[in-house]
């Protein structure tokens, strides 16, 4: 799946990501790194499908690539990733 987050079609890297979410940690850890790419320079369907599947991950990498998507020039992004690490922090 973490292939698929890289391939050149939108819907196929959408699917991907929404096949992470629904996966779930631990087994959708391999995928942490291609989620990250996914988020920060992916178009916005498929950087917020990422952005939920990613922050569903129990991993340090989570909460470094949300606090820097919360400076994202992208408002609704910014605030997605502000209100997952509010949501992540609660859990912990």
């Amino acid at each position: 799946l973490a292939d698929r987050l890289r391939s050149g079609d939108p819907v196929e890297r959408r699917h991907a990501a929404e096949v992470l979410m629904v996966v779930g940690d631990p087994d959708a850890r391999p995928a942490v790194d291609a989620l990250v790419h996914a988020v920060e320079h992916d178009d916005k369907d498929v950087a917020l499908v990422a952005v939920e599947a990613l922050a569903r991950l129990e991993v340090p990498e989570v909460d470094e690539a949300l606090r820097r998507l919360r400076g994202s020039s992208d408002r609704w992004l910014a605030i997605i990733a502000d209100w997952l690490l509010s949501d992540r922090a609660e859990r912990q």
